[in-house]
């Protein structure tokens, strides 16, 4: 899909559509994160989510491409869904924030289903509520 941009006396330009493959929700999380081979834990805040992967800000010096397994906790009905996921950019914010985006690459079936179910659960109490 292009969205076609025309200024006065100008060509028409074509600019690609950004497309996702998953719809994001706007939604605080706590992400319990360790990378390979460390046994240090460190912490994500979610800014939002979507079934295939997250964005949050996080106090630890992250790099692009780097793999980390995460436990992802769902405040509201009590649980976690673990995965293994790929930091795909990474911006320095200041003051030792980092605002980031990471890609699933791994999540079992059950724990992808939960994840699925809370965003859902999460999207019908916004619609319900009239947000």
């Amino acid at each position: 899909m292009w969205f076609l941009r025309k200024k006065k006396d100008e060509e028409v330009v074509h600019i690609p559509l950004e497309r996702r493959k998953f719809n994001r929700i706007k939604n605080i999380l706590t992400v319990i994160c360790k990378r390979q081979n460390s046994s240090e834990d460190f912490k994500i805040f979610t800014d939002n989510i979507s079934e295939g992967g997250i964005r949050g800000v996080t106090q630890e010096p992250v790099s692009k491409d780097e793999i980390i397994y995460m436990n992802i906790l769902l405040h509201s009905i009590h649980t976690c869904v673990s995965a293994v996921g790929r930091i795909v950019w990474v911006n320095y914010l200041g003051k030792q924030q980092f605002d980031l985006g990471v890609e699933f690459t791994k999540i079992e079936e059950n724990d992808r289903l939960k994840f699925k179910e809370y965003i859902d659960r999460f999207r019908m109490n916004v619609v319900h509520r009239g947000i």
